[in-house]
């Protein structure tokens, strides 16, 4: 008896654990995996019916409740401003304007730039984005990433070229050396490396960096930015790791889920700062996103989320009402946030330094963001309250990107598009679909500007910011002394003239970019009898004259880790100066 009694307990106790086990499986119902695209190809989303808007009364419907008072009677056509035209719409703080850079046709539908070390522009152009209220085309590849440098050190960019064309909505620009950059497509995984190697100004080069990055969604809902921060490793937004190229191939280390969408970027001190995107407010900026996730209640001030642009009157707000302040139809509740930038430049006043700036597309403003230290914690708030730092009366202004520039100011990159919602959420029966037909938003298209914000009635100084010269050389001292992160950043840098031979560098505390291995690298041309330190297999071979280090001539780099030596190296006249940082 006792015998079948502890053979039964043993069945009963098996079919429980069989049981509990079914059970847990049919209650999850995971979801099988989605297959990855070979190398080079694109996955395309599987086909849905078109989107409907969103339900549930809270406006995104037309016919929402909410909604109900609104006059959708058909109004003349909002008609696109010319950049002359558009500059006399802007509002700007005492004492700043803004210059126009680059506009269309030269670019179209930007999203992000990012500056070579030697000041070059390249300039992210998603052009299929939002052509019409389907979003028709939207993964069809005639995006591209253009190039655009100043010959005369005048301040203009006037030679324009097309690094990289046929491109499906590429997700960011990377520059990774003399020519190089690296990007990724949409709904892919891979990472490409894109490689000018006769310097036309045209990538002719193309190889596999790295794979394990996208994730299928929306364009919007993907993943963006590949920043290369001082620690030598490269963050962007919804990966849970970070990434770092070595000369044996890239490594990845796990990260805290940092919350971005739509922004990367890092303060001179080396902390990275995200951006939520769709939420409206900074991300993942209390401690190092390596340590994992750390947010706390009142990070922002209360009014955080406020937005305060300027009167649109055509409401033209995914949300409906809900989200829109009436009579002046301006956005009331942040729904979009993207491209920050912490400033770093020299040319704008002092109290810009370290301030961290982003846009807001929908709500048609940039603004300024303060941060205090209150007990350890940072606390965000509006620098300009029940104001912003930047707004517009014109309806296409959607500023996607801020970009502290290496001439020392700001640049602002100007969508100019007449739709800033993904197609999701412009169905038939939304709200927002209806507002588009009744001012026609979407006939304003394949428009795009670049704007420079500049402090005061001077002109911005001749030879300095967007050039293609040499500045590792007896003037570096007198370029790392300035007050310019990005400036500091890029001289000595990956620049056109620098030794193709040698490894990709790395950016160190002092702003100056270094190699993989911790040494400060010139941009010399590498005919040059006295260039840069020049890759030889595991050594570094050191001229007489030149850049230099306290180290010896021939010791192996492994001896020594990049992350244990934030120095800057450089050379004045004939003497050697190294500073410690």
């Amino acid at each position: 008896m006792k015998i079948r009694s502890h053979r039964s307990y043993l069945v009963s106790t098996a079919a429980l654990v069989w049981l509990a086990v079914n059970f847990e499986g049919v209650a999850q119902q995971p979801q099988a995996p989605v297959p990855q695209s070979p190398a080079g190809q694109v996955q395309t989303p599987p086909s849905q019916a078109p989107p409907q808007g969103r339900r549930g009364g809270g406006g995104g419907r037309k016919d929402d409740p909410v909604n109900a008072d609104v006059d959708w009677t058909k109004q003349p056509a909002l008609l696109a401003k010319t950049p002359e035209e558009q500059l006399k719409t802007f509002i700007l703080q005492p004492g700043y304007r803004l210059e126009l850079v680059l506009a269309d046709p030269i670019v179209q539908e930007p999203t992000a730039i990012a500056f070579d070390g030697n000041g070059r522009m390249f300039v992210v152009e998603d052009r299929s984005y939002m052509l019409d209220l389907d979003m028709t085309g939207q993964l069809d590849p005639i995006s591209r990433i253009s190039l655009h440098v100043d010959t005369d050190n005048d301040g203009k960019y006037d030679k324009h070229t097309v690094f990289v064309d046929n491109l499906v909505f590429p997700r960011f620009v990377t520059p990774f050396g003399p020519g190089v950059i690296l990007t990724k497509e949409s709904n892919a995984q891979e990472v490409w490396k894109y490689t000018d190697t006769n310097n036309d100004g045209v990538a002719d080069k193309k190889e596999l960096f790295d794979t394990g990055y996208g994730r299928l969604a929306n364009i919007e809902g993907q993943e963006a930015f590949l920043t290369w921060a001082m620690d030598n490793w490269m963050y962007s937004t919804y990966n849970a790791f970070r990434a770092r190229w070595t000369p044996h191939g890239v490594l990845k280390e796990s990260t805290g889920s940092n919350g971005g969408e739509w922004g990367v970027t890092q303060d001179n001190d080396g902390k990275i700062w995200f951006e939520s995107g769709a939420p409206g407010v900074p991300s993942g900026f209390q401690f190092p996103i390596v340590y994992g996730n750390f947010n706390v209640p009142d990070q922002f001030e209360p009014d955080f989320r406020i937005p305060w642009g300027a009167p649109i009157r055509i409401a033209d707000m995914q949300g409906g009402m809900a989200v829109t302040r009436m009579p002046d139809g301006s956005l009331k509740s942040v729904t979009a946030s993207a491209g920050n930038d912490i400033f770093r430049g020299h040319r704008l006043p002092k109290e810009l330094v370290g301030e961290l700036f982003s846009g807001e597309p929908v709500g048609r403003v940039v603004r300024q963001i303060h941060a205090e230290n209150k007990e350890g914690l940072t606390v965000l708030h509006n620098a300009y309250p029940g104001n912003e730092f930047i707004k517009s009366l014109d309806p296409y202004f959607r500023p996607v990107d801020i970009t502290t520039a290496p001439d020392g100011t700001m640049y602002i990159t100007d969508m100019y598009h007449g739709i800033i919602q993904v197609g999701n959420f412009t169905g038939p029966g939304s709200y927002l679909r209806a507002k588009i037909e009744q001012y026609d938003l979407d006939k304003v298209i394949h428009k795009g500007r670049i704007w420079r914000l500049v402090y005061g009635c001077g002109a911005i100084p001749r030879g300095r910011g967007c050039t293609t010269r040499r500045r590792c050389s007896s003037s570096a001292i007198s370029v790392i002394r300035t007050a310019g992160g990005a400036t500091r950043h890029s001289s000595c840098s990956s620049s056109s003239r620098t030794s193709r031979s040698s490894p990709p560098c790395r950016r160190s505390s002092g702003h100056r970019r270094t190699c993989s291995h911790g040494f400060t690298r010139c941009g010399r041309s590498k005919d040059s009898a006295r260039s840069a330190r020049r890759w030889r297999g595991s050594r570094w071979k050191i001229p007489s004259r030149g850049c230099a280090s306290r180290r010896s001539a021939r010791a192996k780099p492994s001896t020594r880790r990049a992350s244990d030596r934030w120095r800057t190296i450089t050379r004045h006249s004939r003497r050697t100066r190294t500073s410690t940082w």
